[in-house]
């Protein structure tokens, strides 16, 4: 049997065979208004504090209101650069529910994104929770997602409708359960499944045995000698 080549796009969030995606859920439009807000405040307060300094500096200066004005014109349009990334870095930020997987992006700066994967199986609970006048008024919240074992739980902040799809996540995942029990149990046992070091690893972790040093000679003192006190043999004297 020939291998199957591999697709061009491989990334994760694509489905799998065999899997249907359900629904895409993206950020409340208000998280977008607040970070505006903040941006925009933000930029206001430091051309003010600029304008202040150079009226101080360039005041006496016959172009000095045209020194302001290409000042203003800089960032309004440094402003409506940083609008534009901080649009597009938010929108890219969705969760993406399938018939057999969770699929979280996040996408934390131009060149930062996080995509994690979660098995149906490994769904413990879902919550929505709502805090404040405008999540209650505005419909959204944050929706948590509890998972088995290990694997860090999902945490979706700005989401619509918190209950809504928090009960879509539950409908999939009891439905996967109840087509692929057996599927679903492997997965929970690979999950649960403790992590056996590799050899390699157990012999870098294991200390390496200290040198035994050979045995040192043992230096014997030579024995005193004993003065001979025996009387002469008289019988070998010579005769005088």
């Amino acid at each position: 049997m020939e291998p199957q080549p591999l697709p061009k796009d491989d990334r994760i969030e694509n489905l799998l065979e065999g899997e249907v995606k359900i629904i895409e859920v993206k950020r409340h439009p208000f998280g977008l208004i607040a970070l505006y807000f903040q941006v925009i405040v933000g930029v206001c307060l430091a051309f003010v504090l600029i304008l202040f300094l150079s009226h101080n500096i360039f005041s006496e200066l016959s172009s000095y209101a045209s020194i302001v004005s290409i000042a203003g014109i800089l960032v309004l349009g440094l402003v409506l650069i940083i609008l534009l990334i901080s649009t597009y870095l938010y929108n890219q930020n969705k969760l993406i529910i399938s018939t057999k997987n969770l699929t979280q992006i996040l996408q934390k700066g131009l060149f930062n994104r996080e995509v994690s994967e979660l098995s149906m199986a490994n769904v413990e609970d879902v919550s929505a929770e709502k805090k404040g006048i405008f999540q209650t008024l505005l419909n959204y919240g944050n929706l948590k997602i509890e998972t088995a074992g290990a694997i860090s739980n999902f945490h979706f902040p700005y989401c619509p409708r918190p209950s809504y799809y928090g009960k879509i996540i539950l409908d999939a995942r009891q439905r996967y359960i109840d087509n692929d029990p057996d599927a679903a149990k492997r997965a929970n046992e690979k999950l649960n499944t403790p992590k056996v070091p590799a050899p390699s690893d157990v012999s870098e972790a294991t200390p390496a045995p200290a040198p035994v040093s050979a045995p040192t000679a043992l230096s014997v003192d030579p024995e005193p000698e004993v003065p001979n006190t025996a009387p002469p043999d008289r019988g070998q004297q010579p005769l005088v």
